[in-house]
Order: C-alpha cells, then structure tokens, then sequence
C-alpha cells in the first residue's frame, strides 16, 4: 500500500486520488492487525504442540521450527510496540499545557492512524482502558500457554483458566474498557459463560486428583 500511495503522489492519478489511497492504506493497516492479532494465540498453541510432538529433526522440522519463531517474534514485537504506542498516548495526555497536548495527541494520532486500530473501540481514560485488546491478547496466549505447558496436570490447568476467567471479569465490571455499552454486556456475558465451564471443568478436575489419591 506504501508503493500504490507513491506512485500516486508521483503520477497524481486522476482515477484514484490519494486521498482515497490513503484511506485504503489505513483500512488495509486495520485488517492486517486484526489478522495477526485474532491468530496470535493459535500461532503459539500450535508452535509450542509442534515442537513437544517433535522427534526427528529433519529439514522439514528444522524449517517449520525456524518459521514458527520467526512469527512468535514478530507477535511479541507487535505487543511491544503496543504497549508503546498505548503508553506514549497516556503521556501525553498527562500534559497540563491544554494546547500543547491537543497538538500533540492531534501529532500522534496522525503519525500512528494506521494502528488506531488497536484502540479506537476502547475508552482512553488509562493505560488499562485504552489497552483492553493488549491486556485481551495476551490473556488468550496465556490461555494456550496453559493448555501445552500443563496438559499433563490438569487440575492445575483448570485453576489457572478459572482464576483468569474470574480477573477477567472482575475487569470489565469495573473498568468498562469498551466504548460500546452492547459490547461490553456481550463480552461480559461470554466471559460469564467462559467462567461457568471452567468451574465445572475444575470441579471435575477436583474429582479425579481425589480419585487419583485415594488410589495411590
């Protein structure tokens, strides 16, 4: 999208105009952050499975191994630069000068239109607000984590999942990151249900480590 914009402003295309270009860019911007965010935690899941179920290091291996952190960097380098992007926005609005911080958060967000994304649907009113899909992402690569680290104990993996079920919802009751009331019941509603399946899980997880010890 960076090549079609300078060709434009090269060219001043007629058939498409450049501001129309540029909107383009940023939507495109927008998907591709949303792509890479909603497979993050499946990319950690499945690299982590691939190299615990790993036996012979072949090329082939070697290759997928390589890939896979190739892609965990690249997530991590993405979360970093959020937590950055969010971090530096707060900063600025701490600024007591009224002026100076209108045209600085006018600068920033011209500078950084193509990650508005990550924030445009949360409330700005902190770091924890404005960061929900930050704190949201990493909570699922955490949930994976979970279940390929510790799949050989899983009444621990059942506590874990419950007690991030259970923060989770105390943080959006309390902090309603999203700007959109619907979503927010949505989303409190699933975690809800999220909670009531993992509580299960624990009780039936409960069971059978009891069971396990009375046999031994």
């Amino acid at each position: 999208t960076l090549v079609i914009e300078f060709i434009a402003q090269k060219y001043n295309s007629k058939f498409l105009p450049i501001k129309h270009i540029h909107k383009i860019r940023i939507n495109l911007m927008g998907l591709l952050l949303n792509y890479i965010y909603n497979d993050a935690a499946d990319i950690f899941f499945f690299a982590v499975i691939d190299y615990r179920a790993t036996r012979d290091k072949t090329s082939l291996v070697n290759l997928n191994i390589a890939m896979s952190v190739i892609l965990i960097l690249g997530i991590i380098s993405l979360l970093t630069a959020h937590f950055w992007l969010i971090h530096r926005y707060q900063k600025i609005k701490k600024n007591n000068n009224q002026d100076a911080k209108d045209a600085a958060l006018e600068g920033f967000e011209g500078k950084y239109e193509g990650m508005k994304a990550l924030w445009k649907d949360f409330k700005d009113t902190s770091f924890y607000h404005m960061g929900y899909l930050w704190i949201a992402i990493i909570r699922d690569i955490l949930f994976c984590l979970i279940l390929t680290l510790l799949f050989e104990h899983p009444l621990a993996q059942t506590v874990l999942i419950f007690l991030m079920s259970t923060a989770m919802i105390f943080y959006l009751c309390f902090l309603k990151p999203l700007d959109e009331m619907k979503e927010l019941i949505q989303t409190i509603c699933c975690e809800i249900i999220l909670l009531l399946v993992n509580f299960c899980l624990l009780i039936l997880a409960g069971m059978d480590q009891s069971e396990q010890n009375s046999e031994t």
